[in-house]
């Protein structure tokens, strides 16, 4: 979007690099385009997101004032040359492509500034896109799926490709209406399983138990052909690539579908750990 709209106007794009920040900061840089990811880093902080002008651009570009380091850099929107292989989210390498070259302008740093770095496909990398999907993919349920209670992207998906949906259905219908709506709203979401409001999302064994024990996939598995994807999975066609869902829910109202194991609260209340443990094994736990 704005690397189109810089190359329409025949301009290098001015941009900056910023190593060495609150981690707000990168989870906001997560957002959608069109948002205003100032406000949003600072909602995440608690407190302003304090911006200065940048050396090479002045006011055109606005970075964050307490950063550790800063490389201004103008992008290229003509000259292109060979990038990567480097590692990539989906834990593999990715393989080399032409990209638009960069020019460094300027390099601004704090006096003990730190670099910041993060391991490719491993957790640090991975984690901080996950809370800004999980709230967006969230904010588009709730508008179609009011029970929608929580969005996960797991690990197992490398926090893109997965997403775990618990929702409190009002009919057999919004399941699978939960399953497209996350499908088409962030192109990297490949497959998504839908659990009822019993199952802890953030127990993978449990999402797949409801799999195993809740879905019938003749009626309750949606595909999706010639949807977009990433590059970079490797098992994709390009961008182009097959979607998937799992209705993983009980059947809305059915008084037959056998209950759930569980535990009486009386007799949870009733065992004390202090009657098995002593003292110091209790201090261990």
């Amino acid at each position: 979007h704005i690397f189109t709209k810089y190359k329409k106007m025949g301009r290098p794009v001015p941009s900056a690099i910023i190593i060495g920040h609150h981690p707000a900061f990168y989870m906001g840089a997560q957002t959608k385009l069109l948002t205003n990811e100032p406000d949003i880093i600072g909602g995440i902080m608690g407190e302003p997101l304090e911006l200065t002008p940048s050396e090479t651009w002045g006011s055109e570009l606005l970075v964050p004032a307490n950063a550790d380091l800063i490389i201004e850099a103008e992008i290229s929107s003509t000259d292109l040359d060979i990038e990567a292989p480097f590692g990539e989210f989906t834990q593999y390498y990715g393989g080399q492509r032409l990209n638009p070259v960069a020019e460094v302008t300027a390099v601004t740093h704090r006096k003990d500034a730190f670099y910041l770095d993060i391991m490719p496909g491993h957790a640090d990398h991975l984690l901080l896109d996950a809370p800004m999907i999980e709230a967006y993919l969230y904010s588009r349920l709730k508008a179609v799926v009011p029970g929608t209670i929580a969005v996960r992207m797991p690990m197992s998906g490398t926090a893109r490709l997965h997403a775990y949906i618990k929702i409190k259905k009002r009919n057999d219908a919004e399941p699978k209406t939960a399953i497209a709506t996350a499908l088409s709203s962030d192109f990297r979401v490949k497959h998504v399983i839908v659990v009822d409001d019993d199952v802890d999302i953030d127990d993978e064994e449990q999402v797949l138990w409801a799999v195993a024990t809740r879905s019938q996939w003749d009626k309750d598995l949606m595909v999706l052909h010639g949807m977009m994807g990433t590059r970079l999975d490797p098992s994709a066609d390009g961008i182009t690539t097959v979607k998937g869902g799992i209705d993983a829910t009980k059947p809305y109202n059915s008084r037959s579908f056998p209950a759930r194991l569980s535990m009486p609260s009386h007799v949870m209340e009733r065992i004390k750990l202090e009657d098995f443990l002593d003292s110091k094994d209790l201090e261990q736990l």
